[in-house]
């Protein structure tokens, strides 16, 4: 089938095949098809796969139905497609499957949670195993089962390999399934109750003394970004996303704040400042003369990690992970102020996040403050 940006002109001007029809492929809408037959009859159709399942339905007849409103009836008809919904099924027979049902629930996540993504990365998964089954019949079992099968489990039987993602996905499926109760498509969440995998205790891996002025050492001869970039993450404990998103205006030099708009929380929040990095922030800015709409730091989010695994290399610390660096201030201010002042710096929604990964780091902290009363 020939591929051909429809355009008004060749529509007009196009000859009809000796036999049959042609059907030329339309590069803009990309469902959109001009079918031109040889008795000289032009007309609009779009094709589509749902369920396994091909489709081509005419849309309209040229030039009663001109390339613009074509296209219009394409984008919508394809909008339908991606929500599990075949357009011209009648609605009293449409069923609501898992594959539509999926669809209607990430339109609406997307809007009220940030990491709404991580849902439709598992929420696919589900599809293309149950994807076509009416969403009432999806039972416990199968749930149940696809949860192990993804953690993987080991054939010497220590376990599930990958115990954090199974649960995830089981936490996104049952999200969905609940919002499909409270929607009123099925009466019961069959998600509910199956039991997490046992997940692996939390990575504590944090930079000793040493470890951070070699560190210091291999940064002083990086570019500008590069060290803006990792002096914000150790001196803050931001996130790195949090970081190469940074604009100069959202840096209150007077008040010695950080503005973040857009956090993993999806609240506006702030970081407070140390007097040392605001004016090392405030002399780069003047330095790069940069404007208040500027990055902080240039460049890509892959640049900086990339930048990372060679770093690491040449100061020697190839298992550190960026997201150690955050670590290692969390545990810095909870064996300095306090676990809940770590809390608040790291932003955690719970303190419950916090206790878990520091708690167990500062039993040092706990031996000196015995010590300390066997001196009294």
């Amino acid at each position: 089938m020939p591929v051909k940006k429809l355009t008004n002109r060749f529509i007009n001007s196009v000859k009809p095949p000796e036999h049959g029809y042609t059907l030329y492929h339309d590069t803009e809408a990309k469902t959109l098809m001009l079918r031109v037959t040889a008795g000289g009859a032009k007309s609009f159709c779009v094709g589509y796969t749902l369920y396994g399942k091909k489709r081509r339905v005419t849309i309209g007849h040229w030039p009663s139905v001109d390339l613009k409103a074509a296209r219009t009836r394409a984008a919508i008809l394809a909008v339908s497609v991606q929500a599990g919904v075949d357009p011209f099924t009648k609605p009293e027979t449409a069923i609501m499957t898992v594959n539509r049902y999926v669809m209607i629930y990430l339109r609406d996540v997307q809007v009220i949670k940030k990491s709404w993504k991580e849902d439709r990365r598992y929420l696919n998964e589900l599809r293309e195993s149950v994807g076509s089954k009416p969403l009432a019949d999806l039972t416990r079992q199968e749930i149940s089962m696809l949860h192990r099968n993804m953690g993987g489990w080991c054939g010497d039987g220590s376990g599930p390999k990958h115990p954090a993602k199974a649960n995830r996905f089981l936490a996104s499926v049952s999200a969905m399934l609940s919002a499909a109760v409270e929607d009123g498509f099925i009466a019961h969440n069959p998600a509910k109750g199956i039991r997490r995998l046992r997940e692996n205790p939390p990575r504590r891996r944090t930079l000793t003394p040493e470890e951070e002025q070699r560190l210091d050492e291999v940064l002083l001869s990086k570019s500008v970004d590069i060290q803006i970039a990792f002096r914000l993450m150790r001196e803050t404990g931001a996130r790195t996303g949090e970081v190469m998103n940074a604009h100069w205006g959202d840096i209150d030099f007077e008040n010695l704040l950080w503005h973040l708009p857009n956090t993993k929380s999806g609240k506006p929040q702030m970081i407070p400042l140390n007097r040392a990095l605001a004016a090392y922030l405030k002399f780069t800015k003047s330095y790069l003369n940069a404007g208040i709409g500027n990055h902080v730091v240039r460049g890509p989010i892959h640049g900086i990690r990339n930048a990372w695994k060679q770093i690491r290399k040449e100061a020697g610390l190839e298992d550190v992970t960026i997201h150690d660096l955050r670590r290692t201030v969390g545990l810095k201010v909870a064996m300095k102020h306090g676990l809940h002042v770590a809390k608040e710096l790291l932003r955690h929604s719970d303190i419950s996040v916090t206790t878990e990964i520091y708690a167990p780091l500062s039993i040092e902290a706990l031996r000196g403050a015995v010590e300390d009363l066997s001196e009294e």
